[in-house]
């Protein structure tokens, strides 16, 4: 075995005409028995790095299997079991290691084995204490009669990230049968680690042609609860067939569900149907999801549609939910491809056999693909030899310590079959070791977002530099001399390396667990107030804590604040909650405020003026207010005081805005102030204090005459004061009808608004009379001549009484006599003619005997 050698530059690549790198370690014989045919090789490699591995052993007419632990990386071998059985072989095997922690650490060996006489089979699965390496409890059986062919076997495991997370891992096994022309596909799970196999047996397929070579994988999405197993297996037109048809399925739900309607994989990408073979599938069962936010399955198959036998690929990018396949060729020549997924590097690695190089191939590529992705050359030949390779049927697993491929095959030397291991460190070098300069707790580390770098640095015991990686870069990234940038919250294993050098080996990379916790981001809701029967007032946040560069658009979703009160809700304080708020990065945490909710807005717009009135006039004081809600009701109640300094009084009956005193009220409140006290709920305002006082009325001068003849008829009353109004017998606006009051003294009112507005009134008393010098001195009668009906109008000097009236025609006879009442001073009476003939007729006045006067009245 040559030392590994990097080529660093590409010319020189061309100049010594290399392929790739060499085999990554040297090669190890399992099995050093020099007389027994060592055909096939299964293998695994535990948690720890020990490595299980086993191989079919044909010795004349007897077949049997060995099954080795190696703890040294394949230099040394402990044989955990041996069969060597006449007329027997061993169709189909398998070695799987499973388990993290020692208590749970196990190796398994399951085995399909044939009597070649009676054609009887059996399944068996041996357990193993992943420890001690001491057989556990006794193997799981299932028989088979002659009549039952078993063409194909598989077992799978999710090893070390549980199917569930509650569970310890799960195994499964999946076997292809043809009992009388019918081939079914059955699947068997031990959800226990392997302590039991539940006896429900579900169906994978059922068909009438011929199903064989099932190969099953384990496929996790890191944000699904469950995994998922998915099975291939061909389905041929006949045993005899070569080539046949490949198929794929998967759970449904979980490893227990039922398993979905297979598709055809073999014609994608236009290919020729039924002329593929031997196909292995392997899924991507991390917690780190791919690109498509799911699992990355790949199927590897021999095919012969293209004239030669090719390595062809398929992948899906959402094999948790979804049957879009596409093409992923690997190699134009080849056969017996096998592949495993890398979950510490986030690819697949592949091998096959080249039957025309005689070389065992290794390539590998991301478990991001798209259909342009090409297959990496990873070993042209990682066989330390290339003779006897033509019966190799490669197989590849992982090393979890190294996080590197480790191949298992089969190769003829002197007429035997001979097994080995590639164990993908070189043992003939130097160990080197690695140690964290950080202080963990059991392998995790604890951060908080917004934290400072943490020292990420590792020492290698070989002095050489570490490399470093992070499992998530957005989570923590990871510099070169291994300081640990926190991105963001969550979880990223940072992993140092060594990859070493000629003299020494890998180092077995260690990582730590970086958990970087939410930063504590406070939200405060600030205090508020506003008056009652308003609206809220718009709440205010305040936050605390945000990191440099991270402000409100840094929240997934932003906090609200509630408060329960209501516009109607009663004066007092009010939790104002934080509501919500969510970020990846923080931890939300609320700090509640107050709302105080206080009196009413009340405003004065009017302020009662000073007021001075009349002694004989009502007082008016006005207050205005206004109240911003229209919930709020403004109540007034006025006060009185004797000087407007204090001891208010209130009003009895005053609870209006307007004050109104009558002016009886007006002079008993001369010279007292007045206030108004107005009020809403939790508010009250009073008003400045007012005055009343009160204004003398200037006097007037009626300019008329003590003594009036009342012969005039009418006189024309005048003031000092114009404007007024007088009144009194017979007058009407600034004229006095002298015919209508009696003569003697008559009263009449002046009522007047002064200069200042005071209203006076002043009453005077004149003496009306009859100037003239007979006892009647006008007697008329109106109209005259009349048509029946007259007015009689009579002015009287003396002897007020009883009067006699007679109307006599001219030649004396008397037509009517009436007596009338007479006062001093202007008379009237109506004389009714109607009755009498047309014609010249006398009035006459008597007073006892005596004629006084006499007039003559025509009627028409």
């Amino acid at each position: 075995m040559q030392p590994r050698t990097v080529l660093t530059a590409f010319f020189v690549l061309l100049l010594v005409n290399l392929s790739f790198a060499q085999a990554p370690g040297i090669d190890h014989r399992i099995n050093d028995q020099s007389t027994q045919d060592q055909q096939q090789v299964e293998l695994d490699i535990a948690h720890n790095g020990w490595i299980y591995a086993a191989h079919t052993v044909t010795e004349g007419n007897k077949g049997g299997i060995v099954y080795r632990c190696s703890k040294d990386n394949g230099v040394t071998w402990t044989t955990l079991y041996s069969s060597l059985v006449a007329n027997s072989r061993i169709k189909y095997f398998q070695v799987i290691a499973a388990g993290k922690f020692h208590s749970w650490m196990r190796s398994f060996l399951f085995v399909v084995q044939e009597n070649t006489q009676t054609q009887e089979s059996s399944i068996a699965v041996y357990s193993f204490n992943g420890i001690t390496l001491q057989p556990i409890g006794n193997p799981y059986l299932e028989s088979f009669p002659a009549s039952a062919t078993i063409t194909g076997f598989s077992a799978a495991s999710d090893k070390i990230i549980p199917a569930e997370y509650i569970s310890t891992y799960s195994l499964a096994i999946a076997y292809s049968v043809n009992i009388s022309g019918s081939s079914q596909i059955r699947y068997r799970l031990s959800a226990d680690g392997g302590l039991s196999f539940e006896q429900n047996q579900l169906t994978i397929a059922s068909s009438t042609a011929w199903l064989r070579n099932v190969h099953l994988a384990f496929g996790r999405s890191g944000i699904g609860s469950n995994g998922r197993y998915m099975a291939v297996w061909e389905e041929a037109s006949s045993a005899a067939a070569a080539y046949a048809a490949i198929r794929y399925t998967r759970n449904n739900t979980n490893i227990r569900s039922e398993f979905l309607p297979s598709i055809q994989l073999d014609t994608i990408g236009g290919r020729t149907g039924n002329q593929a073979r031997h196909p292995r599938i392997a899924a991507s069962s991390t917690m780190l999801d791919n690109d498509s936010s799911s699992v990355t399955a790949i199927v590897l198959a021999e095919y012969a549609g293209g004239g030669s036998q090719q390595i062809v690929g398929f992948y899906n990018m959402r094999a948790h939910y979804t049957n879009e396949w596409y093409p992923s060729n690997i190699s134009e020549e080849g056969s017996w491809p096998d592949l495993v997924y890398d979950s510490a590097n986030f690819s697949f690695h592949a091998t096959y056999l080249d039957q025309t190089g005689q070389q065992l191939v290794g390539r590998n590529i991301s478990y991001n693909l798209r259909p342009t992705t090409a297959w990496s050359m990873e070993y042209a030949n990682y066989a330390d030899t290339v003779s006897g390779l033509s019966i190799a049927r490669p197989r590849v697993t992982m090393d979890p310590r190294y996080r590197l491929p480790a191949y298992g095959w089969a190769a003829s030397m002197n007429g035997l079959g001979v097994a080995y291991v590639d164990p993908g460190i070189n043992t003939g070098k130097l160990k080197q070791t690695l140690s964290w300069q950080l202080q963990t707790e059991e392998g995790v580390a604890e951060g908080i977002y917004g934290d400072e770098p943490v020292n990420g640095a590792a020492m290698a015991s070989s002095g050489l530099t570490p490399t470093y990686s992070s499992s998530d870069p957005e989570v923590a990234s990871v510099t070169a001399d291994g300081s640990v940038s926190i991105r963001k919250v969550g979880s990223a294993v940072i992993t140092a390396s060594q990859e070493g050098n000629s003299s020494y080996n890998p180092a077995i990379p260690i990582n730590f667990m970086l958990q970087i916790e939410p930063k504590v981001l406070t939200v405060i809701a600030e205090n508020s107030d506003r008056p009652f029967g308003e609206a809220n007032p718009d709440l205010v946040i305040r936050y605390e804590g945000f990191v440099p560069g991270d402000d409100v658009s840094s929240l997934s979703e932003e906090p609200i604040l509630w408060t329960e009160a209501e516009t109607a809700t009663e004066m007092g304080q009010y939790p104002i909650y934080v509501i919500g708020g969510w970020a990846e990065n923080y931890y939300v945490e609320p700090v509640n405020g107050l709302l105080t909710i206080g009196g009413a807005n009340l405003t004065i717009t009017g302020q009662p003026a000073d007021t001075a009135v009349c002694g004989n006039q009502s007082a008016l004081f006005n207050a205005v207010a206004t109240a911003t809600s229209p919930l709020v009701n403004v109540s007034y109640q006025w006060q009185i005081s004797e000087d407007g300094q204090g001891n208010w009084q209130d009003i009895d009956g005053a609870t209006n805005a307007q004050l109104n005193l009558s002016p009886a009220q007006a002079l008993v409140s001369n010279d007292k102030w007045f206030q108004c006290k107005i009020s809403v709920t939790g508010t009250t305002s009073t008003t400045r204090p007012a005055q009343l006082s009160g204004k003398a009325v200037m006097p007037v001068d009626l300019l008329v005459p003590d003594e009036v003849c009342v012969d005039d008829k009418t006189l024309g009353l005048s003031a000092s004061i114009t404007g007024g109004v007088f009144s009194g017998t017979g007058i009407s606006g600034n004229t006095w009808d002298l015919q209508i009051p009696a003569a003697g003294p008559q009263t009449l009112t002046y009522t007047y608004t002064d200069s200042d507005g005071c209203e006076g009134e002043l009453t005077k008393t004149v003496q009306l009379k009859v100037c003239g010098d007979e006892l009647i001195e006008v007697m008329g009668v109106y109209p005259n001549p009349n048509r029946g009906r007259a007015t009689v109008k009579i002015l009287l000097r003396e002897q007020p009484g009883q009067w006699q009236f007679t109307l006599t025609s001219m030649h004396g006879q008397l037509a009517a006599n009436r007596a009338i009442t007479l006062r001093v001073g202007w008379n009237q009476f109506e004389l009714d003619m109607q009755q009498l003939a047309a014609g010249v007729y006398v009035l006459s006045a008597y007073t006892g005997n005596s004629k006084k006067k006499h007039i003559k009245v025509m009627k028409q």
